[in-house]
């Protein structure tokens, strides 16, 4: 019999597939994991808090084709295990300068910036990430249960593990998703999904990376392989970006200083 299948690669700013085996975050162990809402329900994102003042989340939540641009006004962002809690007003919406579009995802990440400091926040990683390394992912995104679809607002946190990494990506393993019509298997690992775009990828503690695609393969017999993928926060582009903000004028001194020392030795 002639076996077929479709490949897909989505970007994610609205649901076309769903969060599977997330459990919800009942006691707020992740108060640092925020939903950034906009005009647009179905555009919904999620985001992190670093140095209290910041949310780290995918670029392409913020400029698309629906939204050629994003205004700090449009914008709202809240935490709490059913997104209850509403943090200060966004002050100022910063993307990466070199995000293209969906098409070029290795720069696709934004921060916002709030007007005041939250309570809870989380610490960016730039370690070298290895395969099969377990990983946190999760968000606000949609989910499956046996009712169908729900956006119902709660934030669903669970483990994975690292399949691939290159320097400007982080992927988790592969995994195959049986159709809708058939119960999921014993050891199936937390799937980020739709509106889960911009959620940390965290391993020890921190940021690693910044979720953001999923690559779909449907087969004939209704199931769905699925690679989710994020921006390498080690990515030597990245990680100058978003160092830049909350940096301390003591450590822009001390930079400054090693880049002077570095410029005179080589004199």
């Amino acid at each position: 019999m002639l076996r077929w299948l479709i490949v897909l690669t989505i970007v994610f700013s609205h649901h076309s597939f769903s969060a599977l085996n997330c459990p919800v975050d009942e006691t707020d162990q992740y108060p640092f994991v925020v939903q950034i809402r906009f005009k647009n329900p179905e555009n919904n994102c999620t985001g992190s808090v670093f140095r209290k003042r910041y949310v780290l989340l995918s670029a392409h939540c913020l400029v698309n084709k629906a939204n050629p641009e994003t205004l700090a006004e449009d914008i709202q962002v809240f935490s709490g295990p059913s997104s209850k809690t509403k943090l200060s007003p966004v002050k100022q919406v910063s993307v990466h300068p070199q995000y293209m579009g969906k098409d070029k995802k290795n720069a696709d990440i934004a921060v916002l910036e709030l007007s005041e400091d939250f309570g809870h926040d989380i610490g960016l990683s730039f370690q070298k990430i290895e395969e099969g390394k377990p990983v946190l992912v999760g968000g606000y995104g949609v989910s499956r249960n046996l009712n169908g679809f729900s956006t119902d607002g709660k934030r669903r946190i669970g483990a994975n593990q690292i399949g691939r990494v290159t320097q400007e990506t982080i992927c988790l393993k592969k995994v195959v998703v049986p159709p809708s019509d058939k119960p999921l298997p014993k050891n199936m690992p937390c799937i980020p999904s739709g509106q889960d775009s911009g959620s940390p990828m965290m391993m020890d503690g921190g940021i690693v990376g910044v979720y953001g695609t999923s690559n779909q393969v449907w087969h004939s017999d209704g199931s769905t392989e699925v690679e989710n993928c994020g921006v390498n926060l080690s990515n030597p582009m990245i990680r100058q970006f978003v160092e830049s903000f909350g940096a301390s004028s003591s450590t822009r001194q001390q930079k400054k200083t090693q880049s002077d020392t570095r410029q005179h030795h080589r004199r």
